[in-house]
């Protein structure tokens, strides 16, 4: 399993998620990506890739429920801006 980032462990073990931001220098991903722990195997549910924005500031709220910031950087004024995103797995 090759992750964009030290993966977080969802509170019950049974899910890992990593997070990649990057806006710039763009040497890393902007992305996320969700991984399902079970038995012996380690299966992917999603991976994504953006250009125009990046995850920060990730976390598990609970056993099924990832916050995070979907943060937009302007390079030209050099201004950012986030809002709040929830990925819930089902």
């Amino acid at each position: 399993m090759q992750t964009f980032d030290i993966p977080l462990l969802s509170p019950n073990g049974k899910y890992v998620i990593s997070h990649s931001w990057d806006l710039e220098v763009d040497f890393y991903a902007n992305g996320m990506q969700l991984y399902d722990l079970k038995n012996d195997s380690i299966m992917q549910l999603f991976s994504f890739e953006r250009s125009d924005w990046g995850p920060t500031d990730v976390s598990w709220v609970n056993d099924s429920l990832v916050i995070f910031q979907a943060m937009n950087l302007n390079l030209e004024t050099g201004k950012s801006d986030k809002r709040p995103l929830v990925i819930k797995i089902k």
